[in-house]
C-alpha cells in the first residue's frame, strides 16, 4: 500500500468559497459597528431621561391623540398616547442592544482563534434583536407617517406611499419570526428575509428624510418673511436642528442607503448586518429628538404673548411645527389693524374731549371698530 500526500496547492489554498463568504464577517469590523450602537444607545438613553424630566411634563402631552383617517372604506380612529409609544421604543432599544452585544461576545468566543466570525448558526440572540430593530423601525416611521398625513397636502400623499413599505417590514417581520423557530432553518433564508425587511426599512427612512426636510425648509422661509421675535427665536430652533440633522431623520437614511449600496454591490458578504445595528438606537434617537424639537418649538411659542390671540388660541399649528403665519393682506390682520388706528386716533384727541364725563368709548361687533358717543 502506498501513501501518498494530498497536493500542495490544495492543503495551501485558504481562499474562503462563495458559500463560505457568505457565512463569514470580520471581528473587528463586527466589534467597530456594536461599539457604535451601544454609544448610539446611550445618546438614546440621555434624550429619554431629557424627555421624562421636561418633555412629558408639558400641558396636555400624555393625553391620548386621536387620529381621525378617512378613506374610501370609510372612517378609522388610531388611538395614541404619545408617551406610551416613547416608552415602549426605548424599552424595544434597550432590549435590542442588550441581546446585540449578548450575541455578538457569544460569536466572538466561539471564533477565539479565527479572523472571521462564522454565521451558519447565528446565535438566538441576534436574531431576536433583529426583531426588536424592526419594531422600533416601524414604530418610529409609522410615528412620522402620521404626522405627514395631518398636516395634508402632498405631504399626505406621501404617507400613503410609506404605508406599503411599512406593511412589507411587517409581513417580513412575522414571516421572519415564524422561520427562526423552525429547527431546521437555513442562514441563506434568513439572510433574503433579513435584506427584503432592511430594504423596505432603508427606503422609507429616505421618503421620511427628504419630506422632513423640505418641511424644515418651509418652515424656515416662513421664517425668513416675518420680523416677529418669535419667529426669530424659531429661525433660530429649526437651523440647529437642519444642521444636527436629527428632527429629519437624515442619519437613519444615511445608514440605510449605506447598507442598501453593500447589499447591491457586495452580495455575498455580511458586513450589511453589522452596519444594520446602528438603524434601531438611530431611530430611537430621531423619534426623541423630534418630540424635543416640537417641545421647544412650543415653549418658545407660549412664552411669546404675540403668538396669542384674545381667545387664547395659537398662531401656529399645536398639531405640528408648521405655521400658521398672519399675512398683512389677511381680513383679520387688516381688522385689527384699522381697530388700532381708530383707537389710536381717539385716545389723540385734544386734552378737553378726552375727559371721561364728555367722551364715551364703544365696540361694536367684532369688526374692531371704536365708535365716539357724547354723554
Amino acid at each position: 500500500m502506498i501513501y501518498t500526500s494530498p497536493p500542495v496547492s490544495n492543503v495551501l489554498d485558504t481562499t474562503p468559497t462563495t458559500g463560505e463568504q457568505d457565512r463569514s464577517l470580520p471581528v473587528l469590523q463586527l466589534l467597530a459597528c456594536s461599539f457604535a450602537a451601544t454609544l448610539l444607545w446611550g445618546v438614546a438613553c440621555a434624550q429619554f431621561l431629557h424627555y421624562l424630566l421636561h418633555v412629558q411634563r408639558m400641558p396636555n402631552h400624555s393625553k391620548p391623540i386621536l387620529f381621525l383617517v378617512r378613506s374610501s372604506f370609510g372612517r378609522y380612529v388610531l388611538y395614541s398616547n404619545q408617551t406610551g409609544k416613547t416608552i415602549h421604543i426605548w424599552i424595544a432599544s434597550t432590549v435590542h442592544s442588550v441581546l446585540m452585544t449578548t450575541g455578538i461576545w457569544k460569536l466572538i468566543d466561539a471564533s477565539a482563534h479565527s479572523v472571521e466570525i462564522r454565521l451558519e448558526v447565528p446565535p438566538i440572540e441576534l436574531l431576536v434583536s433583529f426583531i426588536l430593530r424592526t419594531v422600533v423601525t416601524v414604530s418610529t416611521e409609522a410615528y412620522f407617517s402620521l404626522r405627514l398625513y395631518r398636516l395634508g397636502g402632498f405631504r399626505k400623499r406621501i404617507s400613503f406611499f410609506l404605508l406599503p413599505l411599512l406593511l412589507l417590514q411587517i409581513v417580513g417581520g412575522l414571516v421572519y419570526l415564524v422561520y427562526i423557530n423552525e429547527k431546521s432553518r437555513r442562514y441563506t433564508i434568513i439572510k433574503v428575509l433579513q435584506m427584503a425587511i432592511i430594504a423596505a426599512s432603508g427606503a422609507a427612512d429616505i421618503v421620511i428624510c427628504i419630506a422632513k426636510s423640505a418641511q424644515l425648509w418651509r418652515r424656515y422661509l416662513s421664517s425668513q418673511q416675518s420680523g416677529a421675535q418669535i419667529e426669530r427665536r424659531l429661525d433660530i430652533i429649526v437651523r440647529k436642528s437642519i444642521f444636527l440633522s436629527l428632527n429629519t431623520g437624515s442619519w437613519t437614511a444615511v445608514i440605510s442607503i449605506v447598507v442598501l449600496i453593500l447589499l447591491i454591490t457586495q452580495p455575498h458578504s455580511s458586513l450589511y448586518l453589522a452596519i444594520s445595528f446602528l438603524i434601531a438606537p438611530l431611530q430611537c434617537i430621531t423619534f426623541l429628538a423630534s418630540i424635543s424639537f416640537l417641545y421647544s418649538v412650543r415653549r418658545h411659542r407660549n412664552e411669546s404673548p404675540a403668538t396669542t390671540s384674545n381667545n387664547g388660541d395659537n398662531t401656529f399649528d399645536s398639531r405640528s411645527a408648521d405655521p400658521v403665519p398672519i399675512s398683512e393682506n389677511h381680513p383679520s390682520s387688516r381688522t385689527a389693524q384699522e381697530g388700532h388706528i381708530r383707537m389710536t386716533n381717539v385716545l389723540h384727541l385734544p386734552k378737553q374731549s378726552q375727559d371721561i364725563s364728555s367722551v364715551g368709548l364703544h365696540v361694536v361687533g367684532n369688526s374692531g371698530d371704536v365708535h365716539r358717543q357724547p354723554t
